[in-house]
């Protein structure tokens, strides 16, 4: 994943100044590593400068208001280790839930229950396969279906359903891939896994967050369905997670 700008920076600049094209590439990195990024611009703006200065905060311990050699080489080392964890195999059971977990580490959802509760949404979501699937995949006819729908053709792919042309829009930026254009790539298993675990992180699919529910004092699995479809089968799921915390490796 090309980004030639921050490549190119070798002694420490304001954030501020830095070039459109620059500035985009903070922008995909960040969203990229989960920090909520709103919009993919090239713009400076209130939401790049605070999500660069939590990344500091968290990293580098450096100047928010600076872009480092050093920050730029942390924030690209961690894209490529979520590139390679993507990229791993996701075959078999087995292979996807070790690629949630290492996913989920990589973008800060360490706890086991965390784990737990995103496995048990990838197994419901997907029919126990383990799989991405296209939406109403179990229906006879599924695309007449879908052509009713008001986001066709951007329906629902991966291992949570992802819709609408502007999630495919953004995730297409953050990727660097042209998923708008191309939906069916969401269905590819590097990029429903990055969706799957970031859209948790941030709330990307309702707006509750995974850590809202499930944290250090709180391990709400009913309540944590709200991340992904309200209150539908909320119990049901809650029960497969805690299924899984008591097998899940430690």
């Amino acid at each position: 994943m090309p980004f030639p700008n921050l490549a190119a920076i070798t002694a420490p600049c304001q954030l501020s100044s830095l070039t459109n094209p620059a500035l985009t590439e903070i922008q995909v990195a960040l969203s990229r590593t989960g920090y909520p990024i709103t919009t993919i611009d090239g713009l400076y703006g209130s939401n790049t400068s605070s999500c660069w200065a939590a990344f500091c905060a968290e990293v580098t311990l450096t100047n928010p208001d600076l872009v480092t050699p050093n920050a730029v080489d942390c924030v690209l080392k961690k894209v490529d280790a979520l590139a390679v964890i993507e990229g791993g195999p996701q075959r078999t059971q087995d292979q996807v839930i070790a690629a949630i977990i290492a996913e989920c580490n990589a973008l800060g959802l360490t706890l086991r229950a965390q784990h737990a509760y995103v496995v048990a949404t990838t197994y419901w979501e997907t029919a126990h396969t383990f799989q991405p699937v296209r939406e109403a995949f179990y229906l006879a006819d599924p695309d007449a279906y879908l052509r009713t729908k008001p986001y066709y053709p951007f329906y629902g792919r991966g291992y949570v359903q992802l819709t609408w042309e502007r999630n495919y829009h953004h995730y297409g930026q953050v990727l660097q891939s042209n998923l708008a254009a191309n939906p069916d790539e969401a269905l590819d298993p590097a990029v429903a896994l990055f969706v799957l675990v970031q859209g948790f992180k941030l709330g990307a699919f309702t707006g509750h967050r995974i850590t809202d529910f499930i944290n250090l004092s709180n391990a709400d699995f009913v309540g944590a369905r709200l991340c992904i479809n309200g209150s539908d089968r909320a119990a049901d799921i809650a029960t497969i997670a805690q299924n899984y915390m008591k097998t899940m490796p430690a």
